[in-house]
Parts: structure tokens; sequence; C-alpha cells
């Protein structure tokens, strides 16, 4: 594509692909008809086969870093958010062996703060301020690259980077998934500032998004899809009552076919598109 914005002539020789997943679905709530569209978006850099390609390369590039947006139509109205996800950008593997879980290993522990720097301006460069929240356990296997992370991201103070360290494991083991809400309540005040994009029917842009989330865990899978399911379902509710899908204090009710639909599109569209990683055969 940067071939192409360089040389426009090329464009007529070649065929623009996203390497993602999209999802579209015709919806109904409180008796309003709406398109809700899942849009997940991978990068094309460090692409590869799960464990094997973890972390950042020199570029700054991360593995499983995805961009997943968030559209509704409805009325001529257009809303729209985006979250982001990506491994931990520092220099780690995790090689598998006969173990469930292989152990994480740090290496090039000078060029630590070097190679966040590059990927954190990356992210601030698309996508202004960025709220990095990190699920990892502080302890165990993911010890060691727990404190490295936290202590980078405290030490280089930029000024559009918040760091934020939730140990998911910990916080909600034994079914205690109300603890999410401390998290969530960490967030809430940087996502009505970041705001979202919103079109009203006339065509006027009325608002647009000034900052993302970004998530990760070890995998950028499980923990981090529920915290983005959480994050997208609190923009969600704000773009419905400003669409006038829901009233002014209105929630989406747990027990609506909505509720379902939303759960499962962000499972399987996330999903789909963080593991289809295989290497083609030659």
């Amino acid at each position: 594509m940067s071939q192409i914005e360089v040389c426009p002539e090329l464009a007529g020789f070649a065929l623009p692909v996203v390497y993602g997943v999209l999802s579209i679905t015709t919806c109904s709530l409180m008796g309003k008809v709406f398109d809700f569209i899942l849009f997940s978006r991978r990068n094309q850099n460090r692409i590869g086969v799960r464990y094997f390609v973890r972390g950042a390369d020199d570029n700054g590039n991360v593995a499983n870093n995805v961009e997943t947006e968030q559209i509704v139509l409805y009325n001529g109205q257009i809303a729209s958010h985006v979250n982001t996800r990506g491994s931990i950008p520092l220099y780690w593997s995790q090689r598998s062996n006969i173990q469930y879980k292989p152990f994480v290993k740090l290496f090039n522990k000078e060029q630590q703060k070097d190679v966040y720097l590059k990927h954190m301006q990356q992210q601030v460069a698309l996508y202004g301020k960025n709220i990095c929240v990190s699920l990892i356990d502080d302890k165990g296997k993911e010890k060691e690259i727990c404190q490295s992370f936290t202590y980078i991201a405290g030490q280089q103070k930029l000024p559009a980077v918040k760091y934020i360290h939730f140990d998911f494991h910990k916080e909600c083991s034994k079914m205690r998934w109300y603890n999410l809400d401390i998290l969530m309540g960490k967030l809430k005040e940087d996502l009505d500032t970041f705001g979202y994009y919103f079109r009203d029917s006339t065509g006027a842009v009325r608002s647009t998004q000034s900052g993302v989330i970004r998530t990760n865990c070890i995998d950028c899978l499980d923990r981090t899809n529920v915290v983005q399911g959480l994050i997208a379902r609190y923009v969600l509710t704000r773009q419905f009552r400003e669409m006038g899908i829901l009233g002014k204090n209105e929630e989406i009710a747990q027990t609506s076919q909505f509720e379902y639909i939303f759960k499962n599109r962000w499972q399987i569209t996330v999903t789909v598109s963080l593991s289809s990683t295989r290497v083609p055969r030659p």
C-alpha cells in the first residue's frame, strides 16, 4: 500500500487485501433494527505460528497485532470504535515443548527499552493516546516478563501512553468476575475522553476517536477477549443511546437476543483472526 501511495499509477495492477475477519449482522434491540459490524484487521508484520513468534522485532512490530473496529449502522447514522491488541512489546520467546505452558524467556535485555519505545511510538502515531493494559500474571512463569514490562513502561514516560497492570487470573480466580469492575473503573474516564466516531443522519461528523485501549495477555486471546469485550460493550451502550436505539438510562439487557449475538461475534471474529497463524507449506 505504501508503494501505491508513492506511485498511484500502480493501483491498476495491485489488489489491496486485508488479513482479518469481517462479520456483518442485522440485529434488533428494543424494536430497533440496525447492522452490527465487527472487523478485525491483523497487522501484516510479525506473522507466524503460535508460540514460535512472540514479542517484538527490531522495528517494533509485535506478534498478534490486531485492531478490531466495532461499527453500528442505524437510520443513516454511523458509529465506530477501535480496540487494539498485540504481544508484549519486548524481546521474548516461548518456544513450545512437551509442557502444557512453556517458560517465557527474555533476551536482548539491554535493548528492551528501545524496542518498547519504537512500538509505542508507532501506536501513538497511528491511534493517538494509548492506554496499555497488561493482563499477565505477576507470579509463576509470567513473573519475569511481567516485572520487566511494568518496569520499562514505568521508566519510559511517554506523554501519550499510560500503563495499567491487572493480574487477570489472580483477580478473577474462583469465578470472581465482578473484580473486572475494578479494571473498568480505571478505564472509563479515558474511554469517555477518547470518545468514538459518530456521523449523524445528515452526514455531519459529530465526534471522532482520539485514543485506544491496547490490551495484551500472553497469547492475546482469552484474557484479552474478555476485557476487550467489556470495553466494546461499554462504548456500544453509549453509542446506542446517542443513536436512539436505547433510551438515555437504558442498558443492553443480559437476556436479549442481541447480547448473545454480541458475545458470539466478538468471540468468533477476534479468535479466528488470531488463531489463523499457520505458515503455508511450500
